[in-house]
């Protein structure tokens, strides 16, 4: 009753502002309090599971929601539309707790409830497992984690007083601002990381000049790389791989814009994916054969293939964003003790110089696949030594080992 008698000032009159996550999107704020972290990272509040093979459709089934004791008494397809189903609503919850924690210019205070014995799933519980570095905190009022400076607002310049009948909209004054033009990037302040892809450590300043960027030939050379990795996506072992050549034309089709085919071929690549198919790197890095010896001084009881693994690493000041092509992980007594990454190459071959243009483009891609090596390493806990990373060279039919 206390709730539906008071009121709260609109968002756009107080200099508090009280709203919800989605009302706050687009919006910024000096300070961003988030008080209700305690919420569930996915909701069992719902009514009905739905099951389809594909978000664009129609479901082909509808069941009530139950409990996890009584999921594990359902069919496989029915377990695993429940498991999708609470994916997406941790995907959601996720994506919410992302605009929320991004609203703030310069401090973000977020609270939650002690918890004791085993962690909840919640927000809250999320994020003191990861930014307390897993400690469950019971004390109230602790500080699990701060970065940066607590007294940011003495920085602040002072609201200048104003008649105190008069309300808080109408006591601030216009600061006059002088707006410039700043011309080095490099040293504008950040309100996060600068996101960038893996080959940026390698040229990060070198401009393109623009009558390239436009041109038809190198919008091809990008249509054609973008074909060929969403191709091989579909290739978890060659020995269990059928060339679908419908299939595989709406994986094509689906993987880039309609306009980018103007200039692209798409019979010609599906043909010349049937020949890579045939190449000796791609049967010896693809086929099941691989990992039935020793690999790294045993042979691997299982192995989990993961393709297009999109990783994120941050160095400096930047967000290093990319995608390893195919990643095997080598399991023993059902824990990873090995993986190997490797990244598929459609780089112009120099027939003239062969053995120099590998060493070159091997010596290019180096800082790409380091990168990916150490994210993997702290995926799986794994030590350096037991990461071996490759190009798959397909012009040039070569299978190159990168060391680090």
């Amino acid at each position: 009753e206390a709730i539906l008698r008071g009121r709260v000032a609109l968002p756009t009159e107080a200099q508090v502002k009280v709203m919800t996550v989605h009302k706050s999107k687009g919006l910024e704020f000096d300070a961003v309090f988030l008080p209700d972290l305690d919420v569930e990272l996915c909701s069992t509040n719902k009514l009905f599971v739905l099951r389809g093979s594909d978000p664009c459709q129609a479901p082909d089934g509808v069941l009530r929601y139950m409990n996890a004791k009584l999921q594990t008494l359902l069919p496989d397809d029915w377990q695993r539309a429940f498991t999708l189903d609470k994916e997406r609503g941790i995907n959601e919850s996720l994506c919410l707790l992302y605009v929320a924690m991004t609203r703030a210019r310069q401090a973000l205070y977020m609270t939650a409830r002690p918890t004791s014995g085993k962690p909840l799933q919640s927000l809250g519980s999320l994020l003191q497992s990861t930014l307390a570095g897993g400690t469950q905190c019971t004390e109230p009022e602790a500080v699990l984690y701060e970065l940066g400076s607590a007294t940011w607002y003495r920085s602040k310049p002072s609201p200048p007083e104003g008649d105190a009948s008069s309300p808080p909209a109408e006591q601030a004054t216009r600061l006059e601002t002088q707006i410039a033009l700043r011309t080095d990037t490099e040293s504008a302040p950040l309100r996060g990381l600068r996101v960038a892809a893996p080959s940026s450590l390698v040229a990060p300043h070198v401009p393109i000049p623009l009558v390239r960027a436009f041109s038809i030939s190198h919008s091809v050379g990008a249509t054609h790389g973008t074909l060929v990795h969403a191709l091989f996506e579909q290739v978890n072992w060659l020995e269990d791989f059928r060339f679908d050549l419908a299939l595989l034309r709406r994986v094509a089709l689906a993987s880039v814009e309609p306009e980018a085919l103007r200039h692209v071929s798409l019979d010609a690549v599906l043909g010349e994916f049937a020949e890579q198919l045939k190449l000796s790197s791609v049967q010896a890095a693809l086929s099941q054969q691989r990992y039935q010896q020793a690999q790294f001084g045993q042979v691997p009881d299982s192995v989990e293939i993961d393709t297009e693994r999109e990783v994120s690493l941050i160095i400096g000041d930047k967000l290093i964003v990319g995608t390893i092509d195919r990643l095997a992980v080598l399991m023993k007594d059902g824990r990873p003790y090995a993986a190997e990454i490797f990244d598929f190459k459609t780089d112009q071959w120099d027939a003239k110089q062969p053995k120099k243009w590998l060493k070159q483009r091997a010596e290019h891609h180096r800082p790409q696949l380091e990168i990916y090596a150490h994210v993997v390493s702290e995926m799986f806990n794994l030590p350096r030594s037991s990461i071996a990373t490759y190009l798959i060279m397909l012009a040039s039919d070569d299978l190159v080992l990168c060391p680090p």
